[in-house]
């Protein structure tokens, strides 16, 4: 399984490696205006499923979990109203380990309801990345990824400089939302590792690498393309329990 992805994701560098250095004009890439890439609306169509799947869950988790809590309500009601009207003692303890066992037997097919929702969501989770991974195998679509990797990049400045009042000099991120991320903020997460704005070897931290490619992105989209790969890479490694 190590061998297989290793070997994948060289021979995924250097086709994409390529294919950036190669000529624009030899390789001309066109879409119909107003019409996105057709893979791009089969992972939308993905996404669709995947986001409906979610809701039918989450929605039969939380029926599951009123129900149980109804019927342990109940239950309580039921035993208290008995034993109320018992004077026997035998049969008043019967009666309370009976109600334990019930309210620890429903307490058990909540815990298995939760654990059943963690392992779905956690395989819609790696199917996506699967997914994501057949879009390589069938063949590298240089624009796909660069749209995809300026949503990425977009997504990631957004959640790690929004409202950030840095007065230092600035990466300017390209866009209609004109993100930016300080230089204040790039150094305090890659310490001696950054040399300037959007530069430095920048490796082994989730966030610096988001900057990395954020800043390769405002100069060289077809370099963030390439870098996009290693993400993918570290992705699957993951997953494949790999690394740590």
């Amino acid at each position: 399984m190590e061998t297989w992805l290793v070997s994948f994701f060289e021979s995924s560098r250097s086709s994409l490696s390529k294919a950036v250095k190669s000529d624009p004009k030899q390789h001309p890439k066109q879409y119909p205006k107003g019409n996105p890439p057709q893979g791009v609306l089969v992972e939308v169509k993905v996404v669709v499923v995947v986001v409906v799947v979610i809701v039918v869950v989450v929605i039969v988790a939380v029926v599951v979990k009123v129900v149980v809590e109804v019927v342990v309500a109940v239950v309580w009601v039921v035993a208290v109203v008995v034993v109320a009207s018992i004077k026997d003692l035998i049969v008043v303890v019967v009666v309370v380990v009976v109600v334990v066992v019930v309210v620890v037997v429903v307490a058990v097919i909540v815990e298995v309801v939760v654990i059943v929702i963690v392992i779905v969501w956690e395989s819609i989770q790696v199917l996506q990345i699967l997914y994501t991974l057949k879009i390589f195998k069938e063949g590298i679509d240089l624009e796909m990824l660069k749209t995809f990797s300026d949503l990425v990049v977009r997504t990631r400045v957004r959640w790690t400089s929004l409202d950030r009042q840095d007065s230092d000099d600035l990466c300017d991120y390209r866009g209609t939302d004109r993100l930016r991320v300080g230089t204040g903020f790039i150094n305090s997460i890659t310490g001696p590792q950054y040399k300037g704005p959007c530069d430095g070897e920048i490796s082994g931290n989730y966030w610096a690498f988001t900057v990395q490619t954020a800043c390769h992105v405002i100069h060289n989209t077809e370099e963030a393309t390439y870098i996009l790969i290693s993400i993918f890479s570290t992705t699957m490694k993951a997953v494949g329990g790999m690394e740590g």
